[in-house]
Parts: C-alpha cells; sequence; structure tokens
C-alpha cells in the first residue's frame, strides 16, 4: 500500500483525495435524473482505439502488462444536492507486468473529463486479487451547468510495490484498463431573488426553476397563505409584485403549489422610536434609524414625493429635527430609512400655521388654509388694509378667503385666542408673483398642412394675446401650472413672421416678448422661363425649388378648380416637379400654389406660349336628306380631337352623348326620322379644351315618299 501511495503521489495526486473518493461542487438539488442508466448491455466498457492504446504501461516503454480488469454494471446510483453517486463492480484479476502479478490496482474516475489519466479527479484503492463492489460519490464541478448531461468516465490503474519492483523495470506504477462511462443529468434547483426600483417603491423577483413551465407563487405571511403571481417559461421567471405584497421586510417564493418556499429579502427594517413634537408653529423629528441612514419623510410612500431628507448620526439617532420643509397643512408622513425601509406612517400634531392656495394674480385672489393650537375659539386674520375674524373650526383646521391682493407680496398676520389669551402667532406673505412670459414656436414639418403651434409660460391665469402688428391673432389662457399653448394662422407670405406675445393681467399689458416665426422659403419655378413656348402636342415639365414637404398643386390662372398637376417638394433639398400634359397651343397662365409649414398658402406664376389663341373650325353637315320613318346617319365635319353635342333649336339634348370628331376631322350619329317628317333641324355644339362654340341651326330635307315610290 505504500508503494500506491508514493505512486498516486507521483501522479499529482493527494494521497487524501485518493483515499476517500470525495470531491469538490456547488449544491444542487436532489434528483433521479439519470438514475439506472448503463453504458452499454451488461455494463461493457466503450473504449475508443486511443484508449486502447494507452492501455500499456506509461511508466516503461519495456514493460508489458496484461489482465486489466474491466468494471461491469456501471450506473447512476442517485443524485443529490451536492453531487452524484455512481456504483460499478470489480472483478478479481491479476494484472501482470513481464509476467509478474501486481499487487494493486485503483479505480480512476471523473465527471465530464476525458479519459487521461492525468486528468482524472478521484481514485479509490482496493486489492488487486479480491471481486467487489464501489460506490464513490463526487460532487457537480462548478463548469457543470443545471440540466446539462455530461459524462462519468471509469477505469482500472494497476500499481507494483514490494519486491517484484525490478520485475517491472523497477516501475511502481503501471498501466491503464478499458474506460467505461455513464451519463448523468445535472439537476435543475429553483432559485428567487429581488430587484428594487426606488422610484416607485417596487419590487421585481426573478429566478430559475426545476420545470420548464410551472406557477410561481409568493406569500406575504411566511408561508401562511400563497398566491399565484405568473407563470414560469424556459426554466425562468420575472415579475413586477403587487405592492400589496411587498410592504415587508421579506416574502416567500416557491414554484407550483406545495412546500415551505425560498425567502427573499424586500425592505430593510424600519424606524422605531418615533416621535414628532410641536413646538409653536414648528414640528421635530426624533428617531432610531441607521448610524447615518438617510431618513425620507415623504406625503407618500415614493422618493419622487419626498418633502425633506434627514440625515442620522453616527449613533443611528435624529434628535430633534425640524420638518420644515412639510407644508403646515399635513397631518401625516410616510417614513422609512434609505432606499429600501420599511415605511412608516406617522401622525403630525397640529400647530398654528397656513398655506395660500387658489392663489389667482388676474383676480387677485387666494384661500387661506391652515391649522390651530388646541383651545383656539378666535383667529384674526390681517392683510392690507383688512382684518378677519375665523371662529369655526373643523378639527383644528381653518379657511378664510382673502380678496384685493395687489401684484407681488402681500404680508398676512394671523393670531389665535384662546378668550383673551393669546396662544401665538403665524405670520406669511401671500406672493402674486408675475412671471415672465416666455414662448416658441414649433412646426410640424411632415404635416405641412398643420398651423405653427405655440408654447410658452407665464403667469397662471393671466391672457396671452397674439398679435400682429396691431391685429390680435389668437387670445389664450395661461394655465394652473404656468403654461399656455396656441395656434396662430399663417401669414402666407414666406420668410420671417414677427409676433408679439403679450401677457395681459387686469386688463393691463404686463410683460411681452417678440418671437419671429420663420415659414422658410417660397415657390420658385427654375424651368422652363416665363413666355415659354410649347410645342404642339408636347408636354410640359414644369420645375422648382420651395420649402422641403411642400405641396404643390398647378392650374390655370381663372380656372383654379381644374388641377393640371400636383406633387410634393423633396424632403432634404426641396425640389419638384410636375409633368402638366395636354396643353393646347395655346396661351397659358399658370399657377403654382404651395402649401408650405403652418399651412402657409403662396403662389408663383409663369406664362406659356404668350399670346397665342386658338379657334375652332366650324362645323359642317355633308349629309343632303334624310328618309322618313327609318334610321339615318347624319355626317359631317369639325376641329379634330373636339366633341359634339346635338341640340334642337331650343337647346334639348337630342342624342344624350358627346359625339366625337376623329383626327381627321369626321364626325357621325344616327338618327330615327318620324315618317310624318319634312325635314330633321339641329345645332351642334363643339367644345375642345376651354373652347366652346354653337353652330347656326342645320336642316336636312326629307326625301318625299311618294317620290321614293
Amino acid at each position: 500500500m505504500k508503494s500506491f501511495l508514493r505512486a498516486a503521489a507521483a501522479t499529482g495526486v493527494a494521497a487524501a483525495t485518493l483515499a476517500a473518493g470525495l470531491s469538490f461542487g456547488p449544491v444542487a438539488t436532489a434528483s433521479s435524473a439519470g438514475v439506472g442508466d448503463s453504458t452499454t448491455p451488461g455494463g461493457a466498457a466503450e473504449q475508443s482505439q486511443s484508449e486502447r492504446e494507452a492501455s500499456t504501461s506509461r511508466a516503461s516503454t519495456n514493460a508489458t502488462w496484461t489482465g486489466f480488469p474491466s468494471v461491469t454494471g456501471l450506473r447512476v446510483k442517485s443524485t443529490t444536492t451536492s453531487g452524484a453517486t455512481f456504483e460499478f463492480n470489480y472483478p478479481a484479476a491479476n494484472p501482470k507486468c513481464n509476467g509478474y502479478s501486481s499487487t494493486w490496482y485503483s479505480f480512476e474516475y471523473g465527471m465530464g473529463f476525458d479519459p487521461d489519466i492525468y486528468t482524472y479527479s478521484h481514485r479509490d484503492a482496493v486489492d488487486a486479487n479480491s471481486a467487489g463492489y464501489i460506490a464513490p460519490t463526487i460532487s457537480w464541478p462548478s463548469d457543470w451547468p443545471e440540466g446539462a448531461t455530461k459524462s462519468i468516465s471509469v477505469r482500472a490503474y494497476s500499481w507494483w510495490s514490494g519486491s517484484n519492483v525490478a520485475s517491472c523495470n523497477g516501475q511502481e506504477n503501471g498501466g491503464l484498463g478499458p474506460v467505461s462511462r455513464i451519463s448523468v443529468t445535472r439537476p435543475r434547483t429553483f432559485a428567487a431573488s429581488s430587484a428594487y426600483d426606488k422610484a416607485d417603491d417596487s419590487f421585481t423577483i426573478s429566478g430559475r426553476t426545476v420545470a420548464s413551465s410551472s406557477q410561481i407563487q409568493v406569500s406575504a405571511d411566511n408561508g401562511n397563505t400563497w398566491e399565484t403571481v405568473g407563470n414560469a417559461s424556459s426554466y425562468k421567471y420575472e415579475f413586477k409584485l403587487d405592492r400589496k405584497y411587498t410592504s415587508g421586510t421579506s416574502i416567500r417564493l416557491r414554484e407550483g403549489s406545495s412546500g415551505t418556499g425560498s425567502p427573499v429579502t424586500l425592505h430593510s427594517a424600519a424606524l422605531t422610536d418615533v416621535s414628532v413634537r410641536r413646538d409653536g408653529p414648528k414640528r421635530t423629528l426624533t428617531a432610531k434609524a441607521t448610524a447615518n441612514g438617510e431618513v425620507h419623510v415623504s406625503k407618500s410612500d415614493v422618493a419622487a414625493d419626498d418633502y425633506q431628507v434627514i440625515k442620522a448620526g453616527a449613533d443611528g439617532w435624529i434628535r430633534g429635527a425640524e420638518l420644515d420643509k412639510v407644508p403646515g397643512t399635513a397631518n401625516t408622513a410616510t417614513m422609512w430609512i434609505g432606499d429600501k425601509g420599511v415605511r412608516t406612517e406617522v401622525n403630525l400634531p397640529l400647530t398654528l400655521g397656513a398655506n395660500a392656495i387658489d392663489v389667482n394674480v388676474e383676480k387677485g385672489t387666494a384661500n387661506l388654509e391652515g391649522f390651530v393650537p388646541e383651545g383656539t375659539n378666535l383667529l384674526q386674520v390681517e392683510w392690507g388694509s383688512k382684518t378677519k375674524t375665523v371662529t369655526e373650526f373643523t378639527d383644528g383646521m381653518f379657511q378664510q378667503a382673502l380678496d384685493d391682493l395687489a401684484l407681488g407680496s402681500n404680508p398676512v398676520k394671523i393670531t389665535a385666542l384662546k378668550g383673551a389669551t393669546q396662544l401665538g402667532t403665524f405670520s406669511l406673505d401671500v406672493d402674486l408673483k408675475v412671471e415672465d412670459v416666455t414662448a416658441k414656436a414649433t412646426f410640424d414639418k411632415e404635416n405641412v398642412e398643420r398651423t405653427v403651434e405655440l408654447r410658452g409660460t407665464a403667469t397662471p391665469g393671466a391672457k396671452i394675446e397674439v398679435r400682429r402688428g396691431m391685429n390680435v391673432e389668437a387670445t389664450e389662457t395661461v394655465g394652473a401650472d404656468g403654461s399656455w399653448s396656441g395656434t396662430v394662422n399663417p401669414p402666407n407670405m414666406t420668410g420671417v413672421d414677427t409676433l408679439d406675445v403679450v401677457q395681459v393681467i387686469r386688463g393691463q399689458d404686463n410683460g411681452a416678448m417678440e418671437l419671429p416665426v420663420n415659414y422658410g422659403i417660397g415657390t420658385t419655378i427654375t424651368s422652363p422661363a416665363d413666355d415659354f413656348v410649347l410645342q404642339p402636342g408636347n408636354d410640359l415639365v414644369l420645375k422648382g425649388v420651395s420649402q422641403q414637404n411642400s405641396l404643390l398643386r398647378v392650374f390655370e390662372k381663372d380656372n383654379k378648380g381644374t388641377i393640371l398637376g400636383s406633387t410634393t417638394a423633396d424632403p432634404d433639398d426641396g425640389g419638384w416637379a410636375i409633368p402638366v400634359r395636354g396643353l393646347e397651343d395655346r396661351e397659358y397662365e399658370l399657377v403654382v400654389a404651395t402649401t408650405s409649414i403652418g399651412y402657409n398658402l403662396t403662389t408663383t406664376e409663369i406664362t406659356i406660349n404668350p399670346g397665342k389663341s386658338v379657334e375652332l373650325d366650324p362645323a359642317t353637315v355633308t349629309t343632303e336628306s334624310v328618309k322618313p320613318g327609318t334610321t339615318n346617319t347624319i355626317e359631317g365635319s369639325a376641329t379634330p380631337g373636339s366633341s359634339l353635342r346635338i341640340q334642337n333649336k331650343w337647346g334639348t339634348d337630342l342624342l344624350g352623348e358627346d359625339v366625337p370628331v376623329d383626327n381627321n376631322g369626321r364626325w357621325s350619329f344616327d338618327r330615327v326620322i318620324s315618317a310624318s317628317a319634312t325635314n330633321f333641324a339641329f345645332k351642334i355644339v363643339q367644345t375642345k379644351g376651354s373652347l366652346t362654340t354653337t353652330s347656326e341651326l342645320f336642316t336636312v330635307t326629307a326625301d318625299d315618299p311618294a317620290a321614293s315610290l
């Protein structure tokens, strides 16, 4: 055995490790995953070519080893929170080196390791001459993920000791046996943690689960009651908890609907020994927090509503800190330590104090609201030249309307009396502050048909007049938060439109600012030039530059209802092109109408074919006579491409449809002539483009029926 231990040390494996057969690894939840699996039927070992080659002695190239034992019945016995237990049988064997029997052999095994003697992490020594059974346990390695399946590898390693060392060329450690492997899956465990968002005092829980999909339940009363808050997916979960579960210092989470669950820390400890005292119009706080801890004094239970933050001393105490930022009308405050302290609602004692609310600068009014010391039966309120008394109190609170307040500072003095005894006085200033007026203009550059939007700030309740020169273009009222907004109609001109934004208080201008609003460039026609002559039959292409995203329409100056073409200016450089088709060979005064940012409407004109006019060819009738009682075809000539309407002498349409004139100037239509007719009389209304002309009355004589017979 002494020789075996020396050989173990020679391979870099500690003797204590070899003897114990135990190793390292993280804690895992017990599972039956992989239990009962075997390498091959009957437990036969799987052996690669490289492993067979490794089965000869590493100690000496001159030594020949034979009779290495192979393990049988290799299987996973169990998995635990710390690792896996596997078992196998080993045969009685007597490996030989150069024909001489070895004294010992050991079994090497490892989890997830290559079957190499120098990387196996465990060894157990057994007597080489007796068969037996072994069930070692090894821990999960840190690089073996939960839920992952890897292999356990086992093989024999022979040892030489005693007087026969010389028989094996002086070597104590011998060769390697065949490798057997078994797969095992590391079980998954349930884990839970929380993340805190101090902005809204909320907790998000997250973690991993044993099952791929399962319920997650939460208990806020240490497992007495449970509620389902969501479902895990793909072995994980993450939920923002409802705040009804998170008022305490911890909760419990569990997977499914059984078990005691895992504790998860939430809030830290609450304030203790809290005391708020009244000292005249002041209130002071004494409480025990943590060393140098920051205590929130808040309107609600989130830091965003803090009145003030008070820092504790090195001993954790806050002693007599003045609550000077807490409104005098507040009856309660919520307090906690740091970001995650348990919230504590504290009642605040009443003392003499007041606040001005609903201050209206325009009307010069405000409401005084406050509280009085215990025993007060008369309150005297003085401001300006006025004095009012209050005798009605509800739970120590009072209200008093103030009027005729001047702009700016308005000192107010409050005196509390119990009979003739003065209980205290309190002074405050009701400031009707006139704020500066601000304004800015914003365009919707994507939607040019929206007027410019004006936004700014001014005195709450004041009026804002937007003036263009002497004209008031818009009037708005400033909101309670001091903001105002509105729109103004465009000037329908290019460039900068200068507006005056004036604040009007009590009918008087009280602050103004000049606001330049840039409507950008107008429309320029770059091609063709004015007085361009268009060849008959050609299409006209107008090109130009406008404000980006502008809408453009082309129409004849005296006929804006008929749009000849339209487009949108390029959003990058404002370029545009509009094809105009079907123009006649005559003069046109064309208008390019532009709608640019702020719904600003401008126009640009161009003349095409200056001085050129066109007349319609007179309509003629070539049919000389008609036959009564039959359908007759009436023919004639007119302007090529025009259309005709056939009317009687009173202007009534006879056909109900247009008669087209072909490119050769020919037209025809069919008409039934009554048997008693002596002629067919009609007028021709000829139209082409914007030109229309009406012919004289044509009369086609009907044939004499008797003559025809």
